[in-house]
């Protein structure tokens, strides 16, 4: 490691103007101490098409005079990254800042209505014939069809087991109920149209960020927000976001009607979202996603995580179930 950082440092002198006294590792990004300043060496390990993509969102934004992301510096040659060992990297500056806390008001109304920003700065965007786009537009149907029939399958696997471990057998009486939801959220889908609500939002090209947890939105010490880790973001309504961001806001326990009108009249504030756009976003977040991704992750990946962590995981989901879909249906039969 110390070898592998050694010369990454070494690369990132011979391309930009910096002389670094410090270079560590945090996470998936390296902090750079340098004479220059401090700067953040964001790596990303995906195929370059997809790297290209993300670079070509960011500047995009600049283009739309969005000033919530950070700036990417040009190496000497003017490229917008370099290569080592197979992995791309863009450098930034490095901001003094903190994550922003949801559980906190004034943090939540400035993060809804910065989301809600993004996505107004991010219509228009039109993918380059050389990069490679997660593109989601009219695949809600198609995307919660597959992962349904993964439930099944998890369903086959352990039917057929000979011995069946904890896991097996909650996750196993837990199905039926999951499969029941995740229905009724696509019922909802076509009760409140969606895709003729999508043959409209598709003319706007929306991005999505699509992983708008607390640690990559930033507050500075000015007080200014900036977005953060983009390995992860995709072409959909923005509808896609508000429903995620609305979940990570409240799920686990925290289905508190005030919050939630907190997170929609700070997002309206600065974007319009009409009663039934919203009732699709509610409908999104009905779908049992947390089942079935940790389905997935047991039975697919199998990762290697001890079985009381599977466990674990499995039944904060299972307690927050019906608290999430009673709460949500209150707030779609409200609209």
């Amino acid at each position: 490691m110390i070898q592998y950082i050694n010369d990454l440092k070494k690369l990132v002198e011979e391309n930009y103007d910096v002389t670094i006294l410090d270079m560590s590792k945090l996470k998936n990004v390296y902090k750079i101490v340098a004479v220059e300043g401090n700067f953040c060496l964001k790596q990303f390990k995906y195929e370059f098409s997809r790297f290209k993509h993300i670079l070509e969102i960011f500047d995009y934004f600049k283009k739309q005079d969005f000033d919530n992301i950070l700036d990417v510096i040009s190496t000497y040659s003017e490229k917008k990254y370099i290569e080592f060992d197979n992995v791309y990297f863009y450098m930034t500056f490095w901001i003094e800042s903190r994550e922003l806390n949801y559980s906190n008001s004034y943090d939540l109304i400035r993060s809804a209505q910065h989301i809600a920003k993004f996505h107004n700065y991010s219509k228009g965007f039109k993918v380059s014939k050389d990069s490679k786009a997660d593109i989601r537009w009219m695949k809600w149907f198609e995307i919660f069809d597959r992962k349904i029939n993964d439930i099944y399958k998890f369903k086959k696997l352990i039917e057929d087991k000979s011995e069946l471990s904890v896991f097996d057998k909650i996750y196993f009486e837990n199905i039926d109920k999951n499969i029941q939801i995740a229905n009724e959220s696509i019922e909802n889908l076509y009760k409140f149209d969606y895709e003729n609500v999508m043959k409209e939002h598709i003319k706007k090209n929306y991005i999505c960020h699509h992983d708008l947890a607390n640690h990559n939105i930033l507050l500075d010490s000015s007080g200014k927000i900036y977005f953060i880790d983009f390995d992860y973001v995709i072409l959909d309504t923005y509808l896609h976001d508000l429903g995620s961001f609305i979940m990570r806001c409240l799920k686990f326990g925290r289905w508190d009607h005030e919050k939630f009108k907190i997170i929609i009249n700070s997002y309206k504030d600065v974007k319009h979202v009409s009663k039934q756009e919203l009732s699709l976003a509610m409908s999104f977040i009905l779908f049992p996603n947390d089942f079935w991704q940790i389905g997935v992750q047991y039975y697919n990946e199998k990762i290697n995580w001890d079985e009381e962590k599977f466990l674990r995981r499995l039944t904060r989901f299972e307690n927050d179930k019906d608290d999430r879909r009673n709460f949500i249906i209150n707030m779609i039969s409200k609209q």
